[in-house]
């Protein structure tokens, strides 16, 4: 049965953005292995899915191989097919087998854009319209611990405003912090909006996201509701900002082998715990789940300007001489 407009639109709207893209290239794999088989792709069979299956765990992790069945599941449910298939328990008998006899492969390791890796990168940034974006987007990303999905957009709608970050996103206070509000993020699951306050950089550090955002709203002003970060051909992809930084990179000097879009949040904790930020206050400031960190953001804001403050003012420490604490902090 065919699905009104409305409730189509609804549909594709229940899954976050980032969640819907995961799902896109574990149809796109299965259309290409059923394809190869010369298999009937929709609705999947029980035969079809375990060959799949096995398939991909030999090159993935059992993780992702699972959450690749989610999505091709998802899929399912979207078109309205029979979805019986995934129900069978051997499935995951299949991927706790594939686990234990191939190991769970290497994740590529990714490295952390620290603060003084942030700022060799940002002086390879020239002041123009697209440089301009491009520092305070990498200033904001780092300062608040935004995931790469959180201010970047791979094309921009009417409704994109409901869930992308705007002109409008950014408040300047007069004592010369800001307020960031994400209309959407990976923790929101239903868009109440997160309001994270930002300090100001000391000394007026080069990461100070205030003075990067202070300077591209005075030199390129735009309507509240266009988006905050913008450039000349195309949209604020992922794919630019990770180009963006590993060009930089390379222009610093420096290897882009290992740098993602997720560097920056990952930089951002290991920043600190090297200016000395307490291990709750770093979830706080990440934002990562638990009851503490609502509670933080609900009742002491002012304590969260400190830490955020701290965290452009400590020195410069190599990643090597980070403590290890970090390994549940950086996901």
């Amino acid at each position: 049965m065919k699905l009104s407009q409305e409730a189509t639109f609804l549909l594709w709207h229940g899954l976050a953005p980032a969640t819907i893209r995961t799902y896109e290239s574990a149809v796109n794999l299965y259309e290409t292995f059923a394809r190869l088989r010369r298999a009937q792709l929709f609705p999947t069979s029980i035969d079809l899915l375990a060959a799949w299956i096995a398939a991909t765990i030999i090159k993935t992790k059992a993780k992702t191989t699972k959450k690749y069945l989610q999505g091709l599941r998802s899929y399912h449910i979207d078109m309205g097919f029979d979805e019986s298939a995934f129900n069978d328990p051997r499935l995951e008998r299949i991927i706790r087998g594939g686990k234990r006899y191939y190991g769970d492969v290497d994740r590529q390791e990714r490295f952390p854009i620290t603060r003084e890796i942030l700022v060799r990168i940002l002086q390879q940034i020239p002041d123009t319209y697209d440089g301009l974006n491009n520092k305070a987007a990498l200033c904001l990303g780092f300062s608040a611990f935004l995931h790469a999905g959180e201010f970047t957009y791979d094309k921009w709608e009417e409704t994109s405003p409901n869930f992308a970050l705007t002109r409008s996103s950014i408040s300047f206070e007069e004592d010369g912090n800001l307020v960031l509000t994400l209309p959407a993020s990976k923790t929101d699951y239903f868009r109440k909006g997160v309001r994270i306050p930002l300090a100001a950089a000391p000394n007026r550090s080069p990461t100070c996201p205030a003075i990067a955002l202070r300077t591209l709203f005075n030199r390129f002003p735009a309507n509240p509701k266009a988006p905050l970060f913008a450039k000349t051909f195309g949209p604020f992809s992922r794919d630019h900002l990770i180009k963006t930084i590993r060009n930089a990179l390379l222009d610093a000097g420096l290897s882009p082998t290992g740098f993602s879009g997720h560097s920056l949040r990952r930089g951002a904790a290991v920043s600190a715990v090297a200016a000395g930020i307490p291990r709750d206050e770093i979830k706080a400031l990440g934002r990562w789940k638990s009851d503490a960190v609502d509670l933080y953001f609900k009742s002491e804001p002012s304590k969260i300007l400190i830490h955020s403050r701290k965290l452009h003012a400590a020195p410069l420490v190599p990643p090597t001489d980070v403590p290890g604490i970090l390994a549940d902090l950086t996901c």
